[in-house]
């Protein structure tokens, strides 16, 4: 193992046995968290009365929080397990661009939400013609795309920037 290669976690280094009553917390909550989404994206999906703009934005924040999830979650889970807490710089960088695009992405949907609600509100003769499927759908793809092309040009740039240390202190 190369030095600069590797992270290694410092935050976990001496928690004890308490390790586990925070892996069976952690455990419950992430699936709780994909258990009560998937349930939402379900009705929604399956309720046809459902399919209007506002309740796709809320499926899609849905979706969005379990793609959050899973980047942070499952490393969380597996550090607090583990007995050695490194992680590769790779995988961090990773970790780190699923987070960031997650975060960019939820304050898109949440905007294209109150989009949604001004048209209704001040357009409401008009509001079947402006939110028409094809424009949602655009928007959708466009709140997905964004995250990922900004962070991702910034992950780049910043991959390839020279590391001051290995040790991580903190975990955000």
């Amino acid at each position: 193992m190369e030095n600069g290669t590797y992270l290694y976690l410092m935050l976990f280094e001496n928690i004890g046995y308490i390790r586990y009553a925070f892996f069976g917390l952690g455990f419950i909550l992430y699936c709780a968290i994909v258990f009560f989404n998937a349930l939402i994206i379900l009705a929604i999906f399956l309720e046809r009365t459902l399919h209007q703009p506002m309740y796709i934005l809320i499926s899609c924040l849905s979706v969005n929080s379990v793609f959050g999830t899973a980047a942070f979650f499952p490393r969380l889970l597996i550090d607090l397990l583990s007995d050695t807490h490194s992680v590769s710089r790779a995988a961090c960088i990773l970790q780190a661009f699923v987070i960031f695009s997650y975060a960019s992405n939820e304050n898109i949907i949440l905007m294209l939400m109150a989009f949604d609600r001004y048209v209704a509100i001040s357009k409401p003769l008009q509001y079947n013609n402006i939110m028409t499927p094809r424009i949602l759908s655009v928007l959708i793809s466009k709140s997905w795309i964004y995250p990922m092309l900004s962070i991702g040009i910034a992950g780049i740039l910043n991959a390839r920037l020279t590391m001051c240390g290995n040790k991580l202190w903190k975990v955000y």
